[in-house]
């Protein structure tokens, strides 16, 4: 196991950690010296996830916390825990909870479409603007990492594909507004 410190000390918080890119992104972190807030929609899934990047990495320095980011009404509730669960303090932000579907124009329902859009866009949306909120407070900037795809680079009616697609534009928005107060944003793609 390689360990390293490129993120010694640093808050970091993850959005869809108990699987694919959000626990690979959480095991990175861990594994540089970061202290890393997995958030993920499923309890079960997610202390299951944590006690898995506790054995992997041997890192402690994992914090855990259940929300559903496509339920907006608890948005500003679950940013203020996640905030106090690091001491107030937050370096990095990857938002990379998300849904995917083949759906497309042909078969899409729009129950289908809300969950889609609720978790991929809105959700997130809402939640980056308290922790965007807190870097600010903080006067230190910060980062923030949004896990796009390539799928919204091209052409489709997919739904999956017009949240990546308007998630490519947020973070280019966002990263253009908040580049003077030293908040980074990037997408991943």
């Amino acid at each position: 196991m390689i360990k390293g410190d490129l993120l010694k000390g640093k808050n970091v918080i993850i959005t869809g950690a108990s699987s694919g890119i959000g626990y690979e992104t959480a095991k990175k972190c861990l594994l540089e010296g970061a202290n890393v807030l997995c958030i993920a929609r499923n309890e079960k899934k997610l202390l299951a996830a944590a006690e898995r990047l506790k054995s992997e990495t041997g890192s402690r320095k994992i914090y855990h916390l259940q929300w559903d980011i496509a339920d907006i009404s608890m948005y500003k509730s679950k940013c203020r825990e996640a905030i106090d669960l690091l001491d107030g303090h937050i370096d990095c932000l990857v938002n990379s909870a998300g849904m995917t579907s083949q759906a497309n124009i042909s078969d899409c329902t729009s129950e289908l479409w809300d969950r889609i859009f609720n978790t991929n866009l809105k959700g997130l949306y809402f939640a980056t603007s308290e922790f965007v909120k807190q870097f600010v407070r903080q006067g230190t900037g910060g980062n923030i990492v949004n896990i796009a795809s390539q799928a919204g680079l091209n052409a489709q009616t997919r739904p999956y594909a017009l949240t990546k697609a308007a998630l490519i534009h947020f973070t280019a928005g966002l990263a253009k507004e908040y580049v003077d107060l030293r908040i980074r944003v990037n997408a991943g793609r």
